[in-house]
């Protein structure tokens, strides 16, 4: 998903430092006793620091507006995480 992201933008050779600020933004939110899994509480710091790192300028002013408008379409088949949202919300 990040390394769709990453060529989305024509910034593949960032995909390792996306994909560290998501972890970095992970484990700080589980460092303020949130679940390993609460990716909502992670979102705001990863949004800032992709944004910082890309450079972006139009990727939405919210996190939720990155994570809906940016990152969400990027999610195709054969991805695993489009399986995966297919398998719950179909069946």
């Amino acid at each position: 998903m990040l390394a769709a992201f990453c060529q989305s933008i024509g910034q593949p050779e960032r995909r390792d430092e996306v994909i560290a600020a998501r972890d970095e933004a992970i484990a700080a939110s589980i460092a303020r006793g949130n679940d390993a899994d609460d990716y909502k509480s992670a979102a705001g710091q990863f949004y800032n620091e992709v944004r910082t790192l890309c450079g972006l300028t139009s990727s939405g002013n919210t996190s939720d507006a990155f994570l809906a408008d940016t990152l969400a379409p990027l999610i195709r088949p054969p991805m695993t995480v489009y399986q995966e949202l297919e398998s719950t919300i179909f069946g």
